[in-house]
């Protein structure tokens, strides 16, 4: 085979970019130190704090999540489709500037008004008056999360990963310190953790302009002026259809709660208690989620980057690949999750949350499956076809709205988490129908891999055979994983151990590496 040289800098002065494969290592490396400490400081939460403050914390962080990306409208999320587009025209420096000025205003305007109307913020976040404290808290965090994910989504799309890696990382690790701290120190309420993740947020993005600072520095000045027609006519369609998709990828993940705090008829009290009881089951399977975020953001700038150079069919190869790993380690790690699970709430979680148990499977499969369909829509990001994303999780989202209402009053939680679990699987089944419709092409092992998380549902004894009979089929059949993928895991699995132990050694050479192609 050919030897292809694969530059590790694209320009003679610029920040280095991490390659696609390097990226891949950096994520997984970095997200498994990453979610463990995350874990340790969740399951101390869960131990030291109530239902019903778990409840307040599980709340107040959904309204994090949704008020964030509504108060940038979406536009962040247009970085990873244009960042290459602006940057190759010499006008990347016209960008930053025009967009982190739309940041701070719109940071500035969304803490005002969050603070303005305290009163009815905590009826709409806590189904009740009297938490005004508490959103005071959260106007202020909610500034500091919408730069953190301004910054995070720029160096993304620079294809900067270890930056954005290291960012998260600092954030989760500074997480975990501050929040044991004050529970500890000051008091175990909700309070302490929103307080803790605010300065986790500001110390690690603070930590991250100096890198920002250097981008600019290399960036030539553009050659002539940007009109802002031009350039706001280019961002602002795709950005509604991304802020719309996040708006309602976001109120599709809490949906379900803010019915069980505001028609679920449990009472204030019991309701977030009934919410806590719901967050300790999602504490672990959220992981997959989170995951799937930071892969489909990591993977956006590469396959725009083949995109926009019409390789259109490296796109497709190269997420039917990331598909089917992904899937398939999704079910493996489900089987020591589901091992491990009664372990986790007896021990770990000091029996306190029985209904959380309860529902701990069926809240793995549609996060699991959820995961899948972050992922996957990538392919319609890359057609700039967002606004289908935004279609697919409106149908979710009514389908379970509609089922909430039917499930949630006879049987509670669990009629909860059934109904997200329909509606997951109707966004899931939506998008992969949509990309094969706008010409990706599927095969018969990524379908197969993407019904895996369902055997979640009887236990890991079920669904450790259903990954050995897949195991199996990979390595004795070409049907779930053909002869070109498999060559090419294994290349790339050896190249980047390589490469990952030249990178430790002192004086290692050189501005690129070889792979076999």
């Amino acid at each position: 085979m050919r030897k292809v040289e694969v530059p590790l800098f694209t320009g003679a002065a610029g920040p280095r970019e991490d390659s696609f494969a390097a990226s891949v290592v950096l994520l997984f490396g970095l997200t498994a130190v990453q979610r463990l400490v995350g874990l340790a400081r969740s399951v101390f939460c869960c131990r030291w704090l109530d239902a019903e403050s778990l409840g307040e914390w599980d709340m107040a962080f959904s309204f994090l999540l949704l008020a964030a990306p509504l108060a940038m409208l979406g536009l962040p999320g247009s970085f990873g489709r244009y960042t290459e587009y602006f940057r190759s025209r010499g006008q990347l420096r016209t960008l930053l500037r025009r967009m982190t000025t739309f940041a701070v205003v719109a940071a500035i305007l969304s803490v005002g008004v969050v603070w303005w109307r305290a009163e009815d913020v905590s009826r709409l976040v806590f189904g009740q008056a009297g938490l005004e404290s508490l959103v005071v808290l959260l106007a202020v965090c909610l500034g500091v999360v919408i730069a953190q994910n301004y910054i995070s989504s720029l160096f993304a799309s620079l294809r900067m990963y270890r930056i954005v890696s290291g960012q998260q990382l600092a954030t989760t690790l500074l997480f975990a310190v501050f929040c044991i701290g004050l529970l500890i120190a000051w008091e175990a309420s909700a309070r302490s953790v929103i307080i803790a993740y605010a300065i986790a947020c500001l110390t690690a993005s603070t930590g991250a302009l100096y890198w920002l600072r250097n981008v600019w520095r290399c960036e030539p000045l553009p050659e002539a002026a940007v009109a802002h027609r031009g350039f706001w006519g280019k961002l602002v369609p795709f950005a509604v259809w991304i802020w719309i998709a996040n708006w309602l990828t976001n109120l599709f993940g809490m949906v379900d709660r803010y019915m069980i705090i505001h028609l679920g008829q449990f009472g204030d009290d019991a309701a977030l208690a009934v919410v806590g009881e719901y967050h300790s089951s999602r504490i672990v399977p959220l992981l997959f989620i989170g995951v799937a975020e930071l892969l489909a953001t990591m993977i956006l700038p590469y396959f725009s980057y083949d995109w926009e150079r019409g390789q259109t069919d490296a796109v497709s190869r190269r997420l039917n690949l990331v598909l089917k790993s992904f899937g398939f380690a999704l079910a493996a790690g489900g089987v020591l999750v589901l091992a491990l699970a009664p372990l986790l709430f007896t021990v770990a979680f000091d029996g306190k949350f029985p209904g959380g148990e309860s529902v701990f499977p069926l809240t793995m499969t549609y996060c699991a499956w959820m995961g899948l369909a972050i992922v996957a829509q990538m392919y319609l990001h890359c057609v700039e076809k967002a606004r289908v994303v935004s279609i697919a999780l409106a149908c979710g989202l009514l389908v379970n709205v509609i089922l909430n209402l039917l499930l949630l009053p006879p049987l509670g939680l669990t009629g909860a988490v059934l109904a997200t679990t329909a509606g997951v699987l109707l966004v899931l089944l939506i998008v992969m129908s949509a990309n094969l419709h706008l010409g990706l092409r599927f095969d018969a092992g990524t379908l197969v891999v993407a019904a895996l998380p369902a055997l979640f549902w009887f236990g890991p004894w079920a669904t450790l055979a259903g990954v050995v009979v897949c195991g199996a089929a990979v390595v004795t059949t070409d049907r779930l994983l053909d002869r070109p993928e498999k060559e090419l895991l294994v290349q790339t699995m050896i190249g980047y151990w390589h490469k990952a132990r030249t990178m430790l050694r002192p004086g290692r050479p050189g501005r690129g590496y070889h792979v076999e192609a």
